[in-house]
């Protein structure tokens, strides 16, 4: 029987204040076919025109494609605004997976964890880079 050896390159943190602040990393052997490899998402988050919540609150994003889906990421570090998700306000972060194909839902949830929890979302734009 032939030995099959698999080897998943990382060469990233694994730290809120380091890198991109994922804690979680997808990983790929690293002679996978190109289509295989990671890809980026790119997700904008619309708050809305509402009195609401700001950094201390925790969100959480999954994405579901035709092929595959994320695991839940937590949106820690917004590449916009240091105050996340602030009235009229759009917070950019990006998301690492494999390609989940087509597109067709999010599930998106927040933590209920200051005395003003509430949080008026407009909207979700995602790229697919």
């Amino acid at each position: 029987q032939k030995t099959k050896r698999y080897v998943f390159l990382c060469n990233r943190w694994f730290a809120d204040d380091e890198d991109d602040g994922s804690i979680v990393r997808e990983l790929v052997p690293e002679n996978f076919l190109e289509e295989k490899l990671p890809k980026k998402y790119i997700v904008d988050v619309y708050t809305g025109d509402k009195f609401g919540f700001g950094k201390d609150d925790n969100i959480f994003l999954t994405i579901y494609g035709d092929k595959d889906y994320t695991h839940e990421h937590e949106l820690v570090h917004s590449q916009t605004n240091k105050n996340k998700f602030e009235k009229q306000q759009i917070d950019r972060f990006i998301i690492e997976s494999n390609d989940l194909g087509n597109i067709y839902k999010l599930k998106i949830r927040h933590n209920i964890s200051g005395m003003l929890s509430d949080w008026y979302l407009e909207k979700i734009q995602l790229i697919k880079d």
